[in-house]
């Protein structure tokens, strides 16, 4: 979802799965994103890398309950987020999603 969002910014995203390195290239880039969203995704930025590529290929990859509620919870601010971003994609003259 970071790449997508990198990508409704005009912005070439690294390919990388590290959490950390789209984050950095999000500020980089002065591209917004919420303060409490990015803290949750560094802190979270481990297991939703075990999830995302573990749990491809192993069925049994676990977490627990309470990672789980809060991957979920980042899952959904970042739709929320990227939706927005679609919205105001096609209003913008510059073709990116950013408020002027």
């Amino acid at each position: 979802m970071l790449k997508a969002y990198l990508l409704l910014n005009g912005i070439e995203y690294q390919r990388t799965h590290k959490i950390s390195v789209l984050i950095k290239q999000i500020t980089e880039n002065d591209i917004t994103i919420d303060a409490d969203l990015s803290n949750d995704l560094e802190d979270m930025s481990e297991t939703l890398l075990v999830w995302e590529t573990e749990s491809r290929y192993d069925a049994f990859t676990s977490f627990s309950q309470r990672k789980y509620e809060r991957a979920v919870s980042i899952y959904e601010r970042l739709d929320k987020m990227i939706e927005e971003c679609i919205d105001s994609f096609t209003e913008s003259e510059d073709n990116t999603c950013q408020d002027e």
